[in-house]
């Protein structure tokens, strides 16, 4: 492919997404360099992690079933019906435009609750990996506008949902529709 592709190579699948991942599993070695015993915070992090890890979950499960349903619908000539606006409003969808990426990035912020259970300091070196991974998501021109802006352009009625659904944080929905 030419040496364009293996400086990508390089710096964005190679280097940068080792640091990333490198990034968000510190708490683990702080949790391992410690000799605190598990408590009650490490239990809070391990029940509000499984939380997350199912919201991700079913956030994922009904898209993917809501986009194989539009599209067999587009591929037999069927009426769109529900699916004729084109995203998904249901289920966790009508509480947050992005429940999965919520649920993604809130699973490492939990998970960084497991070196403030080993350290004892709310605060320690590896609140980098969480605040790294939130950037990667919420930051201007990061994933959340990114896809904002794919699904602005694929569909009209997604300004609508818009003002109505909140972004990021799963909340009731606004009664800003109009």
């Amino acid at each position: 492919p030419g040496w364009r592709w293996e400086v990508f190579n390089l710096v964005f699948i190679c280097l940068f997404q080792q640091c990333a991942i490198l990034a968000f599993t510190a708490p683990a070695v702080a949790a391992l360099q410690s000799d605190a015993p598990l408590n009650q915070l490490d239990a809070c992090a391990t029940v509000l992690y499984l939380i997350l890890v199912w919201g991700e979950s079913v956030a994922d499960a009904q898209m993917f079933a809501f986009q194989t349903e539009k599209y067999r619908r587009k591929a037999a000539g069927e009426d769109l019906g529900p699916y004729s606006r084109g995203f998904i409003e249901e289920g966790l969808w009508a509480y947050s435009r992005h429940p999965n990426y919520f649920c993604e990035v809130t699973m490492w912020w939990a998970f960084y609750v497991f070196s403030v259970a080993a350290t004892g300091h709310s605060i320690n070196w590896t609140i980098w990996g969480p605040i790294f991974l939130t950037g990667l998501f919420v930051l201007p021109g990061a994933s959340l506008d990114v896809t904002e802006s794919l699904s602005s352009s694929k569909y009209p009625a997604y300004e609508e949902y818009k003002r109505s659904v909140s972004k990021f944080v799963p909340l009731p929905r606004s009664s800003k529709e109009s």
